[in-house]
């Protein structure tokens, strides 16, 4: 007897098609995975029943759905019809065959109707791309997702079977609780295992080949261990156990992939020893065997899944909390009104200059910049007129220099320009650049009640023996200069 069917979808599977490509070869590939799947399930069988502990279709069918959508449910159908029409049909008369079309077609009706209908209820909960991500979306996938699709796929299963007379009443309740038990497992660990792999997006934070072997490989060592598969000295054997810390520090740490694959892999272990008669569960009756084996592996799952999620919300706030550091480090050198460097910046930027320009490097500019008739414009237009000509200002100057000089604000209607890497003359065509682009500007046309505006500007470039206060006293000096001739000008004040 053939208990379970249900879906398919692994991590080696092709991502989603295009608008225009056809959605029948996606279903097709779909049937064709969940049937071989399904008879690679039943190599690792379990009596009584003939029932698979942790049914693989389950699993990769839902993480089908979250990946590609409902569109794919007629090849989840087929995979399930197929998969058990395998198992049940006899062509020796007639009735054995629809018996088996029967029962296969309830299979595949109860997969179909589960996984389709729980997966996209879960998709209108919670963002795909973060589903293993999050509270939410974990806490979806592994209570109302896998038990409830399993327990409409058992219904419909368990249902089949009885109606079409491969089973009897007495055992009808058995086979759901074990058929829907396995599909459940299967979800738990083979969903998010599929979808840590085929999913782009979940891929952050992923450990290095090496670490995702070591780890991998230390896992089955510890699983054949614990199922008496191997035996080990003991010595050995303490070594062994002694790792267990570490491992679960690293899974605690590391990507969703490296998680679920461990889960994939000892679940492995798990189901061959006993299905050989090998491990803690081999010595019960084989009904107590299955259930106690299908118990072990969902609660290993639930544990990983919590130590997923703690690890993962543990590294979305060390994310967050570098983001904020950032943010705060702009806000503290920016200017908050025009969005430009402030004092502190263009200070620390000059001293790294000067520090630069003393152990042999090339010569640095600095150019003062103060709007001509400031005050007549805050007096007679108003404040929230003078702020948007600073904002105007600010962004017409920043467009106009390279992107290794600085431009910042020095106070009120004061900006400086840093200059790197320059010399007299250039420094002086730079400013005298600047000067005829503000002079040329109309405001108006960015929204600002001011047609046109003019600036004078204070050049002089750094010498040796300069200090910080002693280069802006000349760029000062320099800028008061050219208000004194009349405004709307550059003028220049070198080193004696």
């Amino acid at each position: 007897m053939n208990t379970h069917v249900q879906t398919l979808d692994t991590p080696l599977f092709p991502p989603t098609p295009g608008i225009g490509q056809p959605t029948w070869r996606l279903c097709i590939f779909t049937a064709l995975v969940y049937v071989v799947s399904a008879r690679v399930g039943q190599v690792f069988s379990i009596e009584p029943g003939n029932v698979t502990p942790v049914w693989l279709p389950s699993g990769l069918m839902v993480a089908a759905v979250l990946c590609w959508g409902r569109r794919i449910w007629p090849g989840i159908f087929l995979g399930a019809f197929l998969g058990n029409a395998w198992a049940y049909w006899s062509w020796e008369s007639l009735e054995l065959v629809s018996r088996g079309f029967g029962s296969a077609f309830m299979n595949g009706t109860g997969d179909a109707l589960g996984i389709v209908l729980l997966a996209w209820w879960m998709l209108r909960h919670v963002e795909t791309r973060r589903c293993l991500r999050s509270r939410r979306g974990l806490l979806l996938l592994a209570i109302p997702v896998a038990w409830g699709s399993s327990v409409i796929s058992a219904f419909f299963g368990a249902g089949g079977l009885w109606l079409f007379g491969y089973i009897g009443s007495d055992q009808t309740l058995q086979v759901f609780f074990t058929w829907m038990v396995g599909d459940a497992v299967g979800v738990l660990v083979m969903a998010p295992l599929a979808l840590s792999w085929m999913l782009p997006h979940q891929r952050e934070n992923t450990p290095g080949a090496l670490l995702m072997l070591a780890v991998a490989a230390y896992s089955v060592l510890l699983a054949l261990l614990l199922f008496e598969m191997i035996r080990l000295s003991g010595y050995w054997a303490y070594l062994v156990t002694l790792m267990v810390p570490p491992l679960f520090y690293v899974l605690f740490n590391q990507g969703e992939r490296l998680v679920f694959t461990v889960l994939f892999l000892v679940s492995v272990v798990a189901v061959w020893a006993t299905s050989v008669g090998q491990g803690p569960f081999a010595g019960s009756q084989p009904e107590s065997a299955l259930l106690e084996l299908q118990l072990f592996i969902g609660i290993f799952s639930l544990s990983l899944f919590a130590m997923a999620l703690l690890g993962f919300e543990q590294q979305d706030a060390r994310a967050l909390l570098q983001q904020r550091q950032v943010e705060l480090e702009r806000l503290y050198r920016q200017d908050a009104l025009t969005g430009v460097w402030n004092r502190y910046r263009i200070k620390e930027f000059l001293e790294l200059e000067l520090a630069r320009f003393r152990r042999g490097g090339s010569a640095f500019g600095v150019i003062l910049i103060d709007i001509d008739n400031f005050k007549h414009i805050n007096d007679e237009m108003g404040h929230l007129v003078g702020d948007e000509v600073l904002k105007s200002l600010s962004l017409l100057l920043s467009e106009h220099i390279r992107e290794h000089d600085l431009l910042g604000r020095w106070g009120g209607e004061e900006f400086i320009v840093i200059v790197t890497d320059t010399d007299q003359a250039s420094v002086m065509v730079l400013a005298e650049k600047l000067r005829a682009l503000i002079e040329g500007a109309d405001l108006s046309l960015r929204k600002v009640p001011v047609s046109r505006i003019s600036i004078s500007l204070g050049v002089t470039l750094a010498e040796p023996g300069d200090s910080e206060m002693r280069l802006l006293d000349r760029a000062d000096s320099a800028l008061y200069c050219a208000k004194q001739a009349g405004k709307n000008q550059v003028t220049s004040r070198w080193a004696e």
